[in-house]
């Protein structure tokens, strides 16, 4: 596990999965059909747990242009600047257990924002960089 540091929020275009697991696919055909025929750009998974346990999903493009999420009339978030805590996952869809076991090992990180939330980033279409949001960092 290692710590980078993200210097500048990321607004992105988020599509919410009707549930979890099981409608994470059916959000990112959502997501790409909303930004279909666009810049290449930056594709993310942001999870968070509520108090009753359940998970929300949001599949997340990067936004080309202020305001771009308004004008495809979908809904908009941030990831912000700062610390994360970070592990890559090369070749995830071999072995799709590695997920959740690798955010529970990020999980457990001492600097660990109780208010963040899980980030998945796909720099390409097999691997999976996966990182937490930190309270502060070196």
């Amino acid at each position: 596990m290692e710590k980078i540091f993200i210097d500048t929020p990321i607004p992105v275009i988020t599509v919410t999965a009707v549930s979890f697991p099981d409608g994470v696919g059916g959000a990112y055909m959502q997501l790409h059909q909303l930004v279909q025929g666009e810049q290449k750009r930056r594709f993310f998974g942001i999870s968070y747990g509520s108090p009753t346990g359940a998970i929300t999903y949001k599949a997340a493009a990067e936004e080309k242009e202020n305001g771009e999420a308004e004008a495809l009339q979908a809904d908009h978030f941030i990831i912000p600047a700062g610390w994360y805590a970070k592990e890559v996952l090369l070749n995830w869809k071999q072995d799709e257990t590695m997920v959740g076991k690798t955010f529970q090992h990020l999980l457990q990180h001492p600097e660990l924002d109780p208010r963040g939330f899980c980030l998945e980033e796909y720099p390409n279409e097999k691997d999976m960089v996966c990182l937490v949001k930190l309270n502060s960092g070196d």
